[in-house]
């Protein structure tokens, strides 16, 4: 339930519900927040990165595709959603009610160029990692390390790129090497 309007040269999406934009971690079929919109009820109950959405109105996100959890989580202004989070580096549970209401996001339009990126997910301006590579640093320590497995549609869209396949996963080994 998005719609797109441009005003004064700048383009917006308006969305109706709560401001949060999640993704999944494709190893255990969990979802994670990615984002939480400036001024929307997810951020005014506290919602943060990294939280772990674990139902939406008494249905488990376990399993089900990224669409539905955002069918789940978008409705009609004024009407309420119930989620059960568990927040970031927590082993409790958390009920939150939150209220749907109309929100705008201004569209950010950003080059990205993968041979001068340095790296999939490197720089300010390029592809954002999907909350399952924070998950999987919480923990680690000096010299520690991790094998994650990635879509490739997270960075290069669902075509892939040159030599990326389309529809192929990326396995990524992240390494501690330092701590500042």
């Amino acid at each position: 339930m998005a719609s797109y309007y441009t005003h004064a040269q700048q383009a917006y999406w308006v969305y109706g519900g709560v401001g949060l934009k999640v993704g999944k971690d494709i190893q255990n079929n969990e979802f994670y927040v990615e984002a939480v919109t400036k001024g929307t009820p997810a951020e005014r109950a506290g919602l943060v990165r990294n939280d772990k959405l674990i139902s939406v109105d008494g249905t488990s996100v376990a399993g089900i595709p990224t669409s539905e959890v955002g069918a789940l989580l978008q409705g009609e202004e004024g009407t309420n959603v119930t989620l059960i989070i568990q927040h970031a580096g927590s082993e409790e549970s958390a009920e939150v009610e939150l209220t749907r209401e109309r929100y705008a996001v201004k569209q950010e339009f950003k080059a990205f160029s993968p041979e001068q990126s340095g790296g999939l997910y490197t720089g300010s301006s390029g592809v954002k990692p999907p909350a399952a590579l924070y998950v999987a640093a919480l923990g680690m320590k000096k010299g520690g390390k991790r094998t994650v497995q990635v879509p490739a549609a997270v960075a290069y869209g669902e075509n892939g790129y040159n030599e990326i396949p389309e529809n192929s996963d990326i396995t990524m080994e992240i390494e501690v090497l330092s701590i500042a």
